[in-house]
């Protein structure tokens, strides 16, 4: 299948290799990208290799956070919505690398954890604009941050060791810790 989706698939993702959510299944015959032939290749830019999360944007969009290549390159893929998804456009090629996350803020902006995996190699999220233009980076506060979502309403949660919130700019506000304590900064 060219740049469509499985049929038997469902939910927002889950053990599709770190991805969030619940269900479905993917493998690398199944979900290919425009321009292949036929679906046993091993070109790592024309198939879905290393899922890492899926999101659905407000207009039924799929989202997929996908690391491929060695060394981790990471991109995002949009799909369209509706019951058979076609590919529509990738973006992050580039930018991303060791991508581990991502999330949607209230402004409809994607947030991309990118997670350090080694000494000198820092965490960082990268934020696009829905049409796929890069608009920026920081850096949340801890190496090895693990995940990100959102409230929707101006706060991004990253979690490291306990959860950092920050603004949708990248500003710490505060941190969560055990037994549901928050201490300001």
């Amino acid at each position: 299948m060219t740049g469509e989706m499985p049929s038997d698939g469902g939910g927002t993702g889950g053990g599709l290799g770190g991805g969030t959510g619940g269900g479905g299944s993917m493998n690398k015959q199944e979900c290919t990208l425009p321009g292949m032939r036929e679906s046993r290749v091993n070109d790592p830019q024309k198939l879905i290799t290393d899922v890492r999360a899926l999101l659905f944007d407000a207009q039924g969009k799929l989202y997929v956070l996908d690391r491929y290549a060695n060394p981790s390159k990471g991109r995002v893929l949009v799909f369209s919505a509706g019951p058979n998804p076609a590919w529509e456009k990738t973006f992050g090629e580039g930018v991303l690398g060791n991508v581990q996350d991502m999330t949607f803020d209230g402004q409809g902006r994607v947030h991309v954890l990118e997670r350090g995996s080694g000494i000198g190699e820092e965490s960082l999220i990268n934020i696009f604009q829905a049409d796929g233009a890069h608009a920026g980076s920081w850096k949340p506060r801890f190496d090895g941050s693990n995940g990100i979502t959102s409230d929707g309403q101006g706060h991004l949660y990253v979690s490291t060791e306990n959860i950092d919130v920050f603004s949708e700019n990248g500003v710490f506000e505060r941190q969560l810790v055990p037994a549901g304590s928050i201490s300001a900064p």
